[in-house]
Parts: C-alpha cells; structure tokens; sequence
C-alpha cells in the first residue's frame, strides 16, 4: 500500500486527487482552461504503473466546454461541481446516484442534460 495520503495528478487535460490508495480511486478536480468542446471524463487514468478509477467529479470548472461525457466508472457529481460553467450538455450515466447541490447552477448555456432514473 502506498504511505501517500493525497496525491494530486495531472494531465494535459483534467487534474485529479487520489481518493483511495486502498481502492485506487481519484476524483476530477478541474479542466485544463484551454480546453474547449466536447469532453469526454476517462473511466481511468494510469500513475505509476497502478490504474486508479475516477469516481467522481469535485469540479468541472475551468475551461470553455460545451459538453460532457462521463464514463460508467463515475458515481457522483459534487457540491457546485459545474457551477458557472459554460457547459450546454452533459450525459450521466447509470451509475451516478448522487448530485451535489447546485451542480449546475448559473449554467447560463445549459440546454439538456441527459440521465437515468437512478438519481
């Protein structure tokens, strides 16, 4: 097991904190600002040899988006997560039970959203 209690990573494209070494797990933290249109949120992301999970989104904000895609690994959207953001569209999937209060709020573009009965 690793001694690390938290561990920010980085992309070109999102920034991640690890959020289980046990389970190996991370949660998204923000966009890289330069990033624009269509986003997908990888299933996985790889550090060090090991494959951690995302599993969930703690903020989408920071970059001129228009869309998201998340990926079946993610379970929950946080508090404020997209708030203010230029998003238009986002895709949840089946497995997200739970999202945060005002996630979308100020979401001036926001035109749909698409989701299970799930939450």
């Amino acid at each position: 097991m690793l001694e690390c209690k938290c561990l920010r990573l980085w992309s070109w494209w999102n920034f991640y904190t690890v959020t289980s070494f046990d389970e190996f797990t991370v949660t998204v933290d923000g966009f890289n600002e330069s990033l624009s249109g269509i986003i997908v949120i990888p299933g996985s992301i790889t550090y060090s040899n090991r494959k951690f999970s995302v599993t969930s989104i703690k903020s989408g904000k920071g970059a001129n988006i228009e869309s998201v895609q998340l990926l079946e690994t993610v379970v929950s959207i946080g508090d404020y997560a997209f708030s203010g953001s230029s998003i238009n569209h986002i895709e949840i999937p089946d497995n997200v039970t739970e999202i945060g209060k005002g996630a979308f709020m100020n979401c001036q573009s926001l035109e749909s959203v698409s989701m299970s009965s799930n939450i």
